[in-house]
């Protein structure tokens, strides 16, 4: 939820995993991180898994 309690759009969650994946890249860590991991990260790579397998259905004109 954010702040204001509205929820979040799907865009939303894709742009804050990303960014966190930015973030984690190259060995890179947050406040989040600890010594087992970062389930920040771990959410973020599910996030970006789940919707990259999406695939868009077809257009009439294809």
């Amino acid at each position: 939820m954010s702040r204001n309690d509205t929820g979040c759009g799907l865009a939303e969650r894709l742009e804050s995993a990303r960014m966190t994946a930015r973030q984690h890249a190259d060995g890179g860590s947050c406040f989040h991180c600890t010594s087992d991991g970062c389930e920040q990260n771990a959410w973020a790579q599910q996030e970006l898994t789940q919707h990259a397998r999406r695939t868009p259905a077809p257009s009439e004109n294809d």
